[in-house]
């Protein structure tokens, strides 16, 4: 079983450095640097088995750049002759809380399952998640202008397009998962073909919101992948909470932001079924990070 982390950040290069370092034990590690930042603070010489893109994109919160730094990662990892057989995204603030040998054993009894939860935006009892795919938002082309655009879209809640996608050929229904996923090899390939002849489609998320937690879902939802995709305990026709789209992540959304954990939170995080969590920092969660290696550390004895 050979894994490629892929990571996207943008702040706290400590934890980055941290987060890469600790799975390149057991796992190649690609990593995205925002292109606003300065990527020399992230750089790691001495380091084996981490990787950054040559291709930087300006990633806004939620927009098509994103969706374009994720197929960079993608591509590169899956340009290596190493030919790995899991490529796991996760954000620069995510880190793993279970031992090496468990996340490698995790994979290893689950090797056809795509880890992307998602639910069918149209078929969802709740505007604000129809709204993703019929309200208009600028999410390519950010200026002042289309900022003022999308609040105003927002607070309208103007339906100016049926939320099907219909281009290239093909007519869809879009869908909506967490941005975090954990594809196999077949899947990745697909999904990065995919996005290069598929221009039309691509376009129509030029115009919606969350565009990472959508692209991707309604790609692989829409393929013959979908049946290997992870359903366990997922009501796909009513859920809003995005603590219910967890794949292997584990994060607490407090009202209006993640919470950040602390070390309160070890026994938690410890007990947890999932492999990673979000929210770490390198100044909050140091203390929280030393137990959780110290763990592992003594496994690997």
């Amino acid at each position: 079983m050979k894994i490629a982390h892929l990571i996207l950040c943008h702040t706290d290069p400590a934890m980055l450095k941290r987060t890469a370092t600790r799975l390149s034990a057991f796992s190649d590690v690609y990593i995205h640097v925002d292109s606003k930042t300065d990527i020399s603070d992230y750089l790691m010489p001495d380091s084996k088995n981490i990787y950054f893109t040559s291709k930087r994109y300006n990633v806004g919160w939620g927009t098509w750049s994103s969706v374009e730094a994720e197929i960079e990662l993608l591509r590169e990892a899956l340009s290596s002759d190493k030919k790995y057989d899991r490529f796991v995204l996760l954000q620069g603030l995510d880190y793993p809380i279970k031992t090496d040998s468990e996340i490698m054993d995790f994979y290893k009894s689950h090797p056809t399952t795509e880890f992307n939860r998602a639910l069918p935006v149209l078929h969802s009892s709740l505007q604000k998640i129809r709204a993703k795919a019929t309200v208009i938002h600028f999410s390519k082309y950010r200026c002042l202008f289309t900022k003022a655009i999308n609040v105003l879209m927002r607070k309208l809640k103007l339906q100016l397009r049926s939320g099907r996608i219909i281009a290239d050929g093909i007519n869809v229904e879009p869908y909506w998962g967490t941005a975090q996923w954990a594809y196999t090899r077949p899947c990745a390939e697909y999904i990065v073909n995919f996005f290069d002849t598929h221009p039309a489609f691509n376009r129509w998320f030029y115009l919606a919101s969350t565009v990472d937690e959508l692209y991707f879902s309604t790609v692989v939802y829409n393929s013959d992948f979908v049946k290997n995709t992870f359903h366990e305990d997922f009501d796909t026709a009513r859920s809003g909470d995005l603590d219910r789209f967890k794949n292997l992540t584990h994060f607490i959304y407090d009202p209006g932001h993640i919470r950040i954990f602390t070390v309160d939170a070890a026994a938690e995080l410890q007990n947890s079924k999932y492999l990673y969590a979000r929210k770490l920092t390198s100044s909050a969660s140091s203390d929280l990070m030393d137990l959780l290696d110290q763990v592992n550390s003594n496994s690997c004895l």
